[in-house]
């Protein structure tokens, strides 16, 4: 069985290209709704935040401010948004080889 899943690094550039800022809880629910009408498998949310991590260290998002968490328990959500001048750097395709070879 072949297992299809979009490219997270390229997804997270065009949704905050169209939304400007986002969180990585609501990038990756926003990936989620993509890829399971398709029936993809979608990547998990720690996948999210280590891409967040890797786009912020190569230049290409930074973080802007914070947001109120979803749960009273949780800590304040990171908000974020590309570096337009960085959309298209060929980092977003596999940011994690582009940082670590």
């Amino acid at each position: 069985m072949v297992v299809r899943r979009i490219n997270v690094g390229p997804f997270i550039r065009d949704y905050l290209l169209q939304a400007k800022k986002a969180s990585i809880s609501e990038t990756h629910r926003a990936y989620r709704a993509a890829v399971n009408p398709l029936g993809y498998k979608s990547a998990s949310y720690n996948t999210f935040a280590k891409y967040f991590y890797y786009l912020r260290k190569l230049g290409l998002i930074e973080k802007i401010g914070e947001a109120p968490p979803d749960h009273p328990t949780a800590k304040a959500m990171a908000i974020h948004k590309i570096i337009v001048q960085r959309r298209d750097a060929e980092e977003w395709k596999d940011p994690q080889k582009a940082l670590y070879g």
